[in-house]
């Protein structure tokens, strides 16, 4: 599944979207899965925000499902590593990393070798039989400046 969106702020309603229907595809969801789906989506959001908010091109989200693992991958245009913060209770922002870390298994980030970037988080589901339980799955979503 392949989903082209205008780069703004408004295409990662259409993301979630693009993701709780592939989720629910792969026959992820449920009672059993249901808060890992949340998660998913909140860690998402944060990485799509981010990509929105210091890029000035194309944003390329990928998801996929490889034994247990679900794994976002989001790519853009800003030179500047993404950046774990710390902030005070009084901050409006600086926490969507925290939250990333707090929600995912794992995350991290691969530069490109042009300056680009990729960041990624991985969540866990338990052991299933659906198509990524073994061979995997992939759902693309492009947001396009």
């Amino acid at each position: 599944m392949q989903v082209h969106v205008a780069n703004t702020p408004e295409a990662v309603a259409t993301a979630r979207q693009a993701i709780a229907d592939a989720v629910e595809a792969w026959g992820i969801g449920g009672p059993h899965d249901g808060a890992i789906v949340d998660d998913l989506l909140l860690v998402t959001t944060e990485l799509l925000s981010n990509a929105v908010k210091f890029s000035s091109g194309v944003v390329t989200m990928l998801l996929t499902w490889r034994s247990g693992v679900l794994r976002v991958t989001v790519s853009d245009n800003a030179p500047s590593p993404a950046t774990l913060r710390s902030p005070g209770p009084h901050a409006s922002g600086g926490r969507g990393l925290a939250i990333v870390a707090a929600l995912s298994s794992r995350w991290g980030q691969t530069p490109y070798v042009d300056g680009c970037k990729e960041v990624w988080a991985e969540v866990l589901v338990a052991s299933r039989s659906g198509a990524g339980a073994s061979g995997g799955a992939a759902a693309t979503l492009i947001l396009e400046g």
